[in-house]
């Protein structure tokens, strides 16, 4: 029987630079959850992914995040990733000189418990490009470098693929996608979202109709406005988020701490 692992998140604050950009946040997830986190730019939805992984621009101020009843607030981003937590960014890092064929080695190789040879490799991965509807000549070259938006996206489905995690953090993997990379990332989802928690930030309605998330959450002002599985929230994405802006406060200081981001 599929370990059944839990998130909690209590009563999260979090600042950057004395500057406060999370209040109050609270979520419960379990394997087989698929939360969509909505909202206006600015909110803080990153900020909240980011700091589950331990990024270090962030410090918490108060508040604690559990897996498996076991806080993880002090964990290195390192060991948070040996949980089985995968992060997937909004744009993905390029690694100029690092081949994909090389990345994927490092990373199953991690991952598993005897060393993987070239041939075994090209044999797993292959059928995950086929998949993914990825040219093979990709693995010849430099990680991310001048890759389109999907390909970025579809590399780093992959990446998930040979690490196997339990949790997946993903940050608007539909964005820089055309309709049939959405189709295709959303169809990968499909496929292992009952084994695994998945929260997701999406500005896409067409994504999430095809996903079906379990729970949306809107973050707006630095917190949970509001909660739920209803359709009125799937449809806040058609209407926009205007009732939800009481201050600008947030936003400006989100600009300028842009490239903390």
């Amino acid at each position: 029987m599929k370990k059944i692992n839990l998130l909690k998140v209590s009563n999260l604050c979090v600042s950057v630079e004395g500057h406060s950009l999370l209040k109050n946040l609270n979520l419960n997830a379990k394997t087989g959850d698929v939360i969509a986190i909505i909202g206006p730019n600015g909110a803080g939805k990153s900020s909240f992914l980011k700091t589950i992984m331990h990024h270090y621009a962030f410090k918490v101020t108060k508040g604690d995040i559990k897996f498996n009843n076991k806080s993880i607030i002090k964990a290195n981003t390192d060991e948070i990733a040996k949980l089985g937590f995968f992060y997937l960014a909004q744009n993905p890092m390029e690694l100029e000189g690092v081949k994909l064929i090389d990345l994927y080695k490092i990373i199953a190789n991690a991952h598993s418990d005897k060393k993987i040879d070239p041939i075994s490799l090209h044999n797993i991965v292959t059928p995950k490009f086929n998949e993914l509807n990825m040219d093979l000549s990709l693995l010849k070259r430099a990680n991310n470098v001048n890759f389109s938006g999907g390909q970025k996206k579809k590399n780093e489905l992959v990446q998930m693929f040979l690490m196997n995690n339990n949790v997946l953090l993903l940050d608007e993997v539909d964005s820089g996608c055309d309709v049939d990379s959405l189709k295709i990332i959303a169809s990968e989802i499909n496929k292992i979202k009952k084994d695994k928690i998945i929260i997701l930030i999406s500005h896409q309605e067409q994504l999430l109709k095809q996903i079906k998330p379990t729970k949306y959450i809107i973050v707006a002002n630095q917190t949970i406005a509001e909660s739920g599985n209803g359709a009125n929230l799937f449809k806040a994405l058609e209407k926009g988020f205007g009732k939800y802006a009481k201050s600008t406060a947030n936003k400006i200081e989100m600009d300028s701490l842009r490239d903390v981001f």
